[in-house]
């Protein structure tokens, strides 16, 4: 068998119900390697950050779109039930196998001769099944010893229950609601307390996802049509989100005569053919077993965040770490726990996708962000790109990594699936940074501009130094820093990519020249020329990452109010709300960010009082007209009629251009008035480049000189490092040896 994957209806070999009937699970040929799981460049997604849902059904219709071409369905062999047999096999007792033919046989519920879950109906209402399929699986944890587990004192450790929950609402998480709070009700869910899951030991009597270990969808028929899965994966999207450590989702299928296993994880979703439970017992009882076993990583978890006596924590084990000693990226094997917060900072909310989840930490008194993510093979790892930016100021600095601790393809196990679409891998990655908490609608007025600049100087220094594109500027990937010698910083630099990959140039026949391009990043903030999506514009560069800034800027200028609170939507200007909303297209967002740059922007900026104001509504329009140049580039380069090719990337282009977008932010902050308490503004204006030295001026304040006027000093190599020390520095009476 190969990984080769070929399409058919998942209905192309029924039974009477609608489904494939497979065989009992066999161990199949292995392949060489395992198989992976389909993950594509481009595609549409259910996280909404900064958006909302009104109704269950808008969330089923985007989950369409999110995992479209990723429902792949096991092989003829069956190679997802014969993994799962593996796994349970191999971390169970060789007598666990004797101990469930024994119990089948003694269970009053199951018909051997009829070879039948005889308490099961054959019937034509689905909601039958729910109440004799609960007690089914009760059982089955009791006979597990899955039901309670106690500690040595005798107090409840863990639980295990399944309910039936079809009319009962199980809340959706609070901050993408819209006008009401979503709700769902799964028909089946076995819940699950203590360990990893909860910091609670016991289930409670009101349903919530935040417990569920496995859930159990009655249908009367096992197709995979377009509504159950838009059902299932609602279900699904909402314990990834509520358990933010949960590394992979079962929703299975259950008919009155056959089910199907349903996986979700962060490449889409993974399912059996269906499987007469009936006449196959012994499997049944160790899927349920194994779904909610103990073993909590069988269960979908990541086990290296738990909880201990009401405390979140972490284990963390990186491959390398700072050393504040040498100043140097050293090998590690010391395992280090952390204390997390209750929640975590961020949690994206889709299921294809990078998973995104970010913890606040405290390690020995000291704070900071770790997060996990899922990368894309074939991806550089951010680790290794902030590796190299280390001590480059307006970049959020890192302390330690764990690369490659997962993937999709070991995880599913091997094997093959019907389709035949070229397929990617994802690998679970981890790494610490210094914590940088504060949006910018935070900064007060002088500090919004200098972070301004900051940010720009260290994208600048990023691209034109090191040769790398950060690519996803948004609102929440640029933040105030707390820490001495800037003022603002980039974070979340997993989707940067070097600028000699994107520049890659193909050569056809005729010597034509085509830059390789694709269009990535937060779509709300996405530059008007990603969102035309044209092939003449070539790749994705640095004005599209300053257009970006520029939109974050106006978003907090125009659609926060003076006290830093966000705007009620009908308060909203009318292209921000579109830019927030989810069910904005593509189209739609292009025309808006076309709009406001072409034409002048007729609000007034609200996130200051008056004597503020009018310097930010002429840097918004000052703005507006840098970035006009570039959209009348794309509007020429799709012309029929006055056709101009778009301009190749160049260096000294891209070096220009910062210049000009950072002179109008030195400008305006020549002239506003003093902010009204002393804030930490960066105490540098510009980075180093083989051109520009870097001074020694940490007490110099930012109006102290000329805006822009390089001061001579130290090489940029010797800065950087002395200014990785300076934000490194251990808290009061800490030693510097505590992450060594």
């Amino acid at each position: 068998m190969t990984n080769t994957w070929i399409q058919k209806s998942t209905d192309s070999s029924s039974d009477t119900n609608g489904g494939t009937v497979s065989n009992p699970p066999r161990t199949p040929p292995r392949p060489t390697k395992p198989h992976p799981a389909l993950v594509t460049p481009s595609h549409a997604s259910s996280a909404t950050e900064e958006g909302n849902y009104d109704a269950v059904e808008e969330v089923q219709d985007i989950m369409h779109a999110e995992l479209e071409g990723t429902w792949l369905e096991e092989s003829d062999d069956t190679p997802l039930q014969s993994h799962l047999s593996s796994v349970f096999d191999s971390s169970n007792a060789t007598s666990m196998n004797r101990r469930i033919r024994d119990w089948i046989k003694s269970y009053h519920g199951y018909d051997d001769e009829q070879e039948r879950w005889h308490e099961v109906p054959s019937t034509k209402d689905e909601s039958q099944l729910y109440k004799p399929l609960v007690a089914i699986f009760n059982a089955i944890l009791a006979l597990g010893g899955q039901d309670i587990e106690s500690d040595e004192a005798g107090n409840v450790a863990r639980m295990r229950k399944a309910v039936d929950t079809h009319r009962v609402y199980m809340p959706h998480t609070r901050p993408e609601a819209g006008t009401k709070l979503l709700k769902s009700e799964p028909d089946i869910t076995i819940f699950a307390s203590g360990g990893c899951i909860t910091s609670a030991n016991t289930i409670p009597t009101s349903p919530k996802y935040p417990y569920v270990g496995a859930l159990w969808d009655g249908k009367l028929v096992p197709s995979l049509t377009n509504h159950v899965k838009g059902q299932i994966a609602v279900y699904a999207r909402e314990v990834f989100i509520q358990q933010p450590n949960r590394k992979f989702v079962y929703v299975n299928v259950i008919t009155p005569e056959v089910l199907r296993i349903v996986r979700f994880d962060r490449a889409g979703c993974y399912y059996t053919r269906c499987i007469d439970y009936h006449k196959n017992p012994v499997f049944f009882v160790k899927i349920v077993l194994l779904q909610t076993a103990f073993v909590e990583e069988h269960m979908g978890f990541d086990t290296s965040v738990y909880w201990e006596n009401g405390q979140r924590k972490m284990k963390f084990l990186p491959d390398e770490l700072y050393s504040l000693q040498t100043a140097k990226w050293e090998k590690n094997t010391l395992e280090i726990v952390l204390d997390l917060d209750e929640a975590p900072l961020f949690v994206r909310h889709s299921i294809r996708s990078r998973g995104t989840v970010c913890w606040g930490a405290t390690y020995k008194g000291r704070r900071y962000v770790v997060k996990d993510y899922w990368r894309t093979d074939g991806r550089e790892t951010e680790s290794q790109l902030l590796k190299e930016l280390t001590g480059v100021r307006g970049v959020g600095q890192m302390f330690g990594f764990h690369d490659d601790r997962d993937s999709i393809h070991i995880s599913r196990g091997p094997g093959g699936s019907t389709s035949e679409i070229p397929i990617v891998d994802r690998w679970f990655m981890r790494i610490a940074t210094l914590e940088y908490r504060e949006t910018l609608e935070h900064a007060l007025p002088q500090q919004l501009i200098q972070a301004i600049i900051d940010i720009a100087e260290g994208h600048r220094f990023s691209l034109l130094e090191k040769g790398i594109l950060h690519r996803d500027i948004s609102f929440a990937n640029v933040r105030l820093s707390p820490y001495p010698g800037e003022t603002a910083v980039i974070i979340d630099w997993d989707m940067a990519k070097r600028m000699s990959q994107l520049v890659t140039v193909l050569t056809d026949e005729s010597g034509q020249r085509e830059a390789r391009k694709d269009r990535t990043g937060t779509r709300a903030y996405q530059s008007f020329k990603l969102l035309n999506g044209s092939n003449n514009t070539g790749h994705h560069d640095n004005m599209d990452d300053l257009e970006s800034m520029f939109y974050v800027l106006v978003l907090v200028l125009f659609g926060y109010n003076a006290e830093g609170i966000i705007h009620d939507v009908d308060a909203l200007p009318d292209f921000i709300e579109a830019w927030l909303n989810p069910r904005t297209s593509v189209t739609g967002l292009r025309n808006s960010k076309g709009e406001i740059i072409r034409s002048e922007i007729k609000y007034g900026a609200t996130r200051f009082g008056p004597e503020y104001g009018p310097h930010f509504d002429v840097l918004a329009n000052d703005l507006r007209q840098f970035f006009l140049r570039q959209v009348l580039l794309v509007d020429a380069a799709q012309s029929r009629f006055n056709y101009k090719p778009f301009p190749v990337f160049s260096i000294e282009a891209a070096s220009v251009a910062y210049d000009e977008f950072l002179e109008l932010a030195r400008r305006t902050l020549d002239l506003l008035p003093l902010d009204p308490v002393e804030v930490n503004h960066s105490s540098i204006s510009s980075l180093p480049t083989p051109k520009r030295r870097l001074g020694d001026t940490e007490a110099e304040s930012p109006r102290a000189r000329k805006k822009g006027t390089p001061v001579e000093g130290e090489d940029a190599q010797s800065k950087s490092s002395k200014l990785t020390k300076l934000c490194l520095q251990p808290s009061a009476g800490q030693e510097e040896s505590d992450w060594e």
